[in-house]
């Protein structure tokens, strides 16, 4: 189990390098990325898709895919019920945007906070 405070980060620090969006990636894909990309070690798809729940109802992220059981283009919600949530999360891939209000959190330190040796 990968620290939540450090998936966040590597996350965002994955989103700005493209950009802010990421499209056409499942949960799984997210997390052989994350752990491979960003040094995280093993993330399980369970604790990527936790963390887009969260940043989706924070407003940093919007989630969408196209799916027709759920009506065509669909955006997910955090109000979503968990039938919604498990045919959103469980089959195919979506797409990660970061919205408006988020883009200030791609400013993401490429080192380590805390106190640093001057250089």
């Amino acid at each position: 189990m990968v620290n939540p405070e450090k998936l966040r980060v590597a996350t965002l620090k994955y989103l700005r390098v493209r950009n802010g969006e990421q499209l056409g990636l499942n949960a799984g894909n997210w997390a052989v990325r994350l752990a491979t990309e960003q040094g995280l070690g093993y993330v399980g798809p369970e604790e990527v898709e936790a963390e887009m729940k969260c940043l989706c109802a924070e407003g940093i992220v919007q989630l969408s895919k196209w799916d027709d059981r759920l009506g065509g283009l669909y955006q997910y919600h955090s109000t979503d019920d968990a039938i919604i949530e498990r045919q959103f999360f469980g089959f195919g891939c979506f797409d990660v945007r970061i919205t408006d209000g988020g883009r200030w959190y791609l400013n993401v330190p490429t080192r380590s906070i805390g106190f640093q040796p001057q250089e």
